[in-house]
C-alpha cells in the first residue's frame, strides 16, 4: 500500500525572453516579484530559441533572455496559476498580433525542474485549465540531468549550473522553514 506524503515546497522561476527596446528587465522583474515574492535574476547569453521567437518578436539582436527565481517557497500547485498569470503578462505585452515578451514559468524542486505549457505532447502531463507540466530536468547523481525532450537552452552546461545553484538555495530555504516549524 502506498503511503501518501506531503510534497516539499518548490521555487518558482520564469525564463523571460523579451524585446529589450520595448520593456525593461527591471519592469519584468518587478511584475514577477509583485506576484510571486522577492527573488533574484540570472542571465546567460546562450538562448537558441531567440531564432524561433524572432519571427514574432523582432530581430534576434533586440531580444534578451533572463531567468527570475522567487525566494518565496510555493506549493507545487502554483504551476497552473503561474502559467495563467504568464499568459496574461504576454497578452499585456502585445502589439497587434505580436508579443514582445515570452514568459515561461516553471518549478524547481529537489528532484526535478518542470515547465508549464499549454501544448499537449506525449511526455507532458495534463494538470488542469488546459495547462500541462513538462518534466524538463531530473536530479540524479548530484546534478540536474536532461531528458530526450529537454530544450537545448536548458541543457546547456552553464544553465544547468544556474539551476543546480538555485537547488542548493532551495535546500537552504527548506531547512530554514523546517527549523521555524
Amino acid at each position: 500500500m502506498s503511503t501518501l506524503s506531503k510534497p516539499t515546497p518548490v521555487m518558482l522561476f520564469a525564463s523571460v525572453l523579451f524585446q529589450k527596446y520595448k520593456i525593461t528587465e527591471e519592469k519584468l522583474c518587478s511584475n514577477f516579484e509583485q506576484k510571486f515574492g522577492k527573488g533574484h535574476s540570472a542571465f546567460h547569453p546562450f538562448c537558441p530559441m531567440k531564432n524561433y521567437y524572432s519571427k514574432e518578436m523582432g530581430e534576434v539582436e533586440k531580444l534578451k533572455r533572463v531567468f527570475f527565481f522567487s525566494h518565496q517557497l510555493h506549493q507545487r500547485e502554483i504551476l497552473v496559476p503561474a502559467k495563467l498569470w504568464a499568459i496574461e503578462q504576454e497578452t499585456q505585452c502585445t502589439e497587434g498580433k505580436n508579443r514582445f515578451v515570452n514568459f515561461d514559468v516553471g518549478t524547481l524542486s529537489l528532484e526535478n525542474v518542470q515547465l508549464a505549457t499549454g501544448k499537449q505532447y506525449s511526455h507532458r502531463v495534463y494538470l488542469r485549465e488546459n495547462i500541462y507540466s513538462d518534466l524538463t530536468l531530473m536530479y540524479q547523481h548530484e546534478t540536474y540531468v536532461t531528458l530526450p525532450w529537454t530544450y537545448p537552452d536548458y541543457a546547456h552546461p552553464e544553465i544547468l549550473n544556474i539551476f543546480n545553484w538555485n537547488r542548493r538555495l532551495l535546500q537552504g530555504f527548506l531547512e530554514l522553514a523546517s527549523q521555524s516549524n
